[in-house]
């Protein structure tokens, strides 16, 4: 059969098609223009193209143009290549008495898109629901904010939208204790993120959540915020069981010293109103005798028992740790002066039942203080003074008892326990001037490595009157900086202690040289002349500050750089003030280089924190650490960085499909696919962890691409390969691609290779695509 054209030649030109058909079944074509027998016909002539499951549809034209309407429109499937079905949209009108007018539009792309939109919903509830996280949105302009809260019962998302000026989360859903800091930095981009325990729709009571938001600028002013509110709970939880199992003895199942000291601190700070306690110091008698006669090995059973004593005498209202050694202390809580007597009793009648092998028994000497001896607040340093001048009056009577402390005790000036002094404070040690003395005492005085150095921190600063200090570990053979300790007198202070990067060769040279010469580097114009783009930064960020660099560069390869500042720059540092910091700095040095040593097994435990155990990558923090040095060997070598930003599309369906297992093998392989190009000088590699997304960075010479051509043909084979031996996969790989210029940091550099994947339309397929958009790969 012929096309039967119109015989008006304009209806032929029309650029929609344009049918007359029949107003019953088969829906005979009585005429149509060109278009639509070019674009919708399918080449079938005679009748409308159309699914047989679609034909209801225009079974329902003729009662709905009957009951009124000018027009009805139809979207129906429409035959054509296979699997390349069309969806069509027609606007239907009655064409005299027996036909129907069609004006029809090709809806194939609309379609799909609509069908992606809700395939991506569903993905986004799926996710949400699975991971019990709550998604936020507030748009300044439209004044709107929407809240995606997944309930997990029956795995939907409810959707709360509100119009509002302002991000508001309710007052009541914070918990009172974090309510003020989370609302007043809610809007704070300077605080990156925020956890406090929140109450939201579907939780049953207050949870930990950490909060993640990205804000979004138009002429420096806000416009749109997004965020992400992670269920932290569990997690929480797990670190406190952890905390807990840290806090005792393995061993003896009672505090270590330090954590008993802070729960007794804390529940004094916490009931400053009650006397009704009691602290116990004790030791056991000859306990040196015991170890010689009958070996270390049975001194440590009897260590054990005697802490099992301590733990089982009151365990509801006491707080038992071991001091060191054979010392032991134990407070108890809601207890009179009558039972604190029986206790003490107990403990001594208990300590009886543990016998020697030659039959001798063992014994212990307690000191007590009561609350009720204080009239004002009791302070726990101030309890034990007390409690083991009364232990040295119990030793020194005979042992094998108890004593009461009363102020004749404090005649006496000896010492049960060689216990710690709060030196930190003590006028006398503040204005001493033999600093190798303080430093030697703030050291005796603290509880590890760490605590000693930050001691010192906290004197010098306080001695020399400035406001922040850092120490960086330079290693000039690297060009690394480690920020090794830091400290502010500023209450919101961030401490980046920990945190690492890589600087130009040329730039650790400069402050190498410099400190060979003259002690203390002034931030001053002539000095900081010459340094690179990235330390320029650093300077420009403090140019507000009164800031000193100081360093003793006696080291190898390693030298300590101390950075002292103060807020008020008008306050300007005396001859006097740098003399003592110069010999301050050399003797933290020495402080320092003896703390830092770490054990073969830290070296290991750190070795497994750099790597992702799933893919063997890098994890985020370690690879922008790496980036860091990446980009700084390009610097010098007049290179390129290109970076990758990879994820893969269908991974939901993978999984469902196949199970998670399989698609952390998937990942695991993509991973080694990843790691064998890389080499640490040219380029590395990263996994997020609990996510299908990969970024990767390759020092380049300028302008070469042959890296992304490689990795492009790479990517898609191994997508073939994937979906090849699970059928009914379809997985893809996703690639947005960016050349990092100098002077812009990594971070924004994947934001924009993220920008560049998200641009494209087709998701459904293996791409590469670059941000500037001038050189795509994958067409």
């Amino acid at each position: 059969m012929k096309p039967n054209y119109f015989a008006d030649k304009e209806l032929n030109k029309l650029p929609c098609g344009v049918v007359v058909f029949e107003n019953h079944a088969p829906w005979k074509i009585l005429h149509a223009n060109e278009l639509y027998y070019k674009e919708f016909s399918n080449d079938n002539l005679n009748t409308i193209n159309i699914y047989e499951e679609d034909l209801p549809s225009l079974n329902s034209l003729a009662p709905r143009l009957a009951h009124g309407e000018a027009s009805a429109n139809l979207l129906y499937r429409a035959y054509n290549k296979p699997g390349e079905d069309k969806r069509i949209v027609m606007s239907a009108s009655k064409y005299g008495d027996n036909a129907f007018l069609g004006v029809l539009w090709d809806a194939t792309d609309r379609a799909k898109m609509i069908e992606e939109v809700e395939h991506e919903k569903e993905k986004f509830a799926m996710a949400l629901c699975n991971s019990k996280n709550v998604v936020f949105e507030h748009n300044f302009k439209k004044g709107m904010q929407v809240f995606y809260i997944p309930n997990t019962t029956n795995n939907t998302v409810e959707t709360i939208k509100k119009q509002s000026d302002n991000l508001t989360i309710p007052v009541d859903a914070v918990h009172p204790n974090y309510r003020d800091f989370f609302l007043a930095n809610i809007l704070n981009p300077k605080e990156k993120m925020l956890a406090a325990k929140l109450k939201l729709p579907n939780d049953i009571d207050y949870k930990w959540y950490r909060v993640t938001r990205q804000f979004e600028f138009e002429n420096g002013e806000l416009v749109r915020v997004f965020g992400v509110m992670v269920d932290i709970d569990d997690e929480k939880k797990q670190e406190a069981e952890r905390r807990r199992e840290a806090e005792l003895d393995p061993t003896l199942k009672i505090y270590y010293r330090n954590a008993a000291v802070k729960k007794i601190e804390s529940y004094l700070k916490n009931n400053t109103d009650r006397r009704d306690y009691a602290l116990y110091v004790m030791d056991i008698d000859n306990f040196k005798n015991i170890n010689d006669s009958f070996g270390h090995l049975y001194g440590d059973t009897v260590i054990e028992m005697v802490a099992h004593v301590l733990k089982d005498i009151n365990p509801e209202f006491s707080i038992p740790g071991r001091y060191g050694g054979d010392e032991f202390f134990i407070f108890v809580y809601s207890a009179n002066i009558d039972e604190i007597k029986d206790i003490a009793d107990k403990i001594l009648m208990k300590m009886l039942e543990v016998k020697l092998p030659d039959g001798s028994r063992v014994t212990s000497s307690i000191g007590i203080v009561p609350g009720e001896l204080f009239i004002d607040e009791p302070q726990y340093k101030l309890m034990f003074e007390k409690a083991d001048k009364a232990l040295y009056a119990a030793k020194k009577n005979g042992k094998a008892q108890y004593q009461i402390y009363n102020s004749d005790m404090d005649e006496s000036s000896g010492r049960a326990i060689d216990y710690e002094i709060d030196d930190e404070n003590s006028s006398e040690l503040m204005e001493s001037k033999d600093l190798m003395k303080v430093f030697l005492e703030l050291s005796s005085a603290a509880k590890s490595s760490e605590d000693a150095i930050y001691s010192i921190i906290k004197y010098i600063t306080a001695k020399f009157d400035f406001d922040w200090m850092q120490v960086m570990q330079v290693n000039s053979k690297d060009d690394l900086i480690t920020i090794r300790y830091e400290w502010s007198r500023d209450s919101e202070f961030h401490n980046n202690a920990g945190k690492s990067g890589y600087y130009v060769h040329s730039d650790i040279m400069k402050f190498r040289h410099y400190f060979e010469k003259n002690p203390i580097f002034d931030v001053t114009p002539e000095n900081t002349k010459g340094f690179s783009l990235k330390f320029q930064r650093e300077f420009d960020k403090n140019k507000d500050y009164n800031i000193i660099y100081i360093s003793d560069t006696t080291a190898d390869d390693n030298f300590y750089m101390f950075t002292c500042i103060r807020f008020d720059k008008s306050n300007s540092w005396t001859e006097e003030e740098l003399e003592g910091l110069n010999v301050a700095s050399k003797i933290m040095t020495m402080f320092i280089a003896q703390s830092g040593k770490e054990s073969e097994r830290e070296k290991e435990l750190q070795k497994e924190l750099d790597f992702d155990k799933k893919t063997g990558l890098y994890n985020i923090d370690r690879f922008y650490v790496q980036l860091g040095r990446l980009r700084k060997l390009a610097v010098e070598n007049d290179d390129d960085i290109m970076i990758f930003h990879i994820d893969f599309g269908n991974m939901v369906d993978f999984n469902l499909k196949f199970g998670y297992r399989a698609g952390d093998d998937m990942l695991s392989e993509f991973g080694r696919l990843l790691r064998l190009g890389s080499n640490d000088e040219r380029s590395i590699a990263m996994h997020i962890n609990g996510t299908d997304m990969f970024y990767s960075a390759f020092r380049i010479k300028k302008g070469d691409k042959k890296i992304a051509r490689k990795y492009e043909k790479e990517f898609k084979l191994f997508c073939e390969r994937m979906n090849n031996e699970r059928p009914g996969a379809k997985l893809v790989l996703r690639t947005g691609v960016y050349i990092i210029p100098n002077g812009e940091d990594g971070g924004t550099g994947f934001d924009k290779a993220f920008l560049a994947k998200k641009n494209v339309k087709d998701r459904d397929r293996t791409f590469f695509k670059w941000y500037d958009g001038e050189f795509e790969l994958y067409k």
